[in-house]
C-alpha cells in the first residue's frame, strides 16, 4: 500500500503520503510523548522530596531586606585594617562614611575601641551600637 493517494484540505488536490513517513512521524511522536511523560514523572518525584531548611540571618540595609544564609556569614569587619569594600558591608556605613573612617585612621592612627569611631563626622552612638556585633578594632577588641 505504498504511495496511496489521500485528499487534503487544500483545494481538494491529491497529495502523496508515504506510509513509511507516516510510521516515522508516529514513532517520533511516540518518543516525544514518552520523553514528556518521563519529564513529568521526574518532576513529580522531585516535588515529593522534603524541602531543605536553610538557616538564615536577616539584615535590613537602607530599606532593602537581604537574607544571607549562615554559611555566607563573614567574620567581624576590622575598622582599623579592612578596606572600603568591607566597611560598606556594615549596617549604616555607606561609601562616604567608610571613606571618612579610613581617612581618620590614616590621619589619627588606629581606633583603640569602637567608641572612638564617634570622632568621625557622621558616626554617632546609634551607629556605633549597631556595629558592635559586626565590627572590631583588632584581636583584643576593647
Amino acid at each position: 500500500m505504498k504511495g496511496k493517494l489521500r485528499k487534503t484540505m487544500q483545494g481538494g488536490s491529491a497529495r502523496r503520503f508515504d506510509d513509511r513517513q507516516d510510521a516515522q512521524t508516529r514513532g517520533l511522536l511516540l518518543v516525544i510523548g514518552a520523553a514528556l511523560l518521563a519529564a513529568g514523572v521526574v518532576q513529580a518525584v522531585t516535588d515529593l522530596r522534603m524541602p531543605v531548611r536553610i538557616e538564615a540571618k536577616e539584615f535590613v540595609y537602607e530599606n532593602v531586606r537581604v537574607i544571607l544564609p549562615i554559611f555566607v556569614e563573614r567574620g567581624p569587619v576590622n575598622v582599623n585594617t579592612d578596606g572600603l569594600e568591607a566597611l560598606v558591608r556594615l549596617h549604616g556605613i555607606g561609601e562616604v562614611l567608610a571613606a571618612r573612617i579610613i581617612a581618620d585612621r590614616e590621619e589619627h592612627g588606629p581606633f583603640s575601641s569602637l567608641d572612638e569611631l564617634d570622632r568621625v563626622s557622621g558616626v554617632g552612638p546609634e551607629t556605633i551600637n549597631g556595629l558592635r556585633d559586626h565590627a572590631t578594632v583588632g584581636p583584643s577588641d576593647q
